[in-house]
């Protein structure tokens, strides 16, 4: 895909990855909230218009730029991992970049 985000679902205790793209620059975000992440219901979904992402269950809204919220009661980042490139592969490491 060369704009836009999908979801990528993980093993583990992980609640998966939102992978996006825009232009030649990835970012991966940890689909569970930081304001309660301990929370069944702490799942982040990107919005309807794309343009963010967001818990619907205590209505944080969090920042494709950083993952840092923009609103709600969240006050920490989603966790982002490095993503690595590599010609037309990537590879979404294990290691927090936050």
């Amino acid at each position: 895909f060369t704009f836009g985000y999908m979801y990528i679902n993980v093993s583990g205790n992980s609640r998966g990855i939102i992978l996006y793209r825009d232009g030649n620059s990835f970012r991966a975000f940890e689909r569970t909230c930081s304001f309660d992440p301990s929370q069944a219901t702490a799942l982040v979904d990107v919005n309807n218009s794309g343009t963010a992402m967001i818990d619907y269950s205590c209505s944080s809204i969090f920042s494709f730029a950083d993952g840092f919220p923009e609103a709600g009661p969240a006050q920490g980042p989603l966790r982002q991992y490095e993503v690595l490139q590599d010609g037309s592969f990537i590879t979404i490491t294990d290691t927090p970049i936050n």
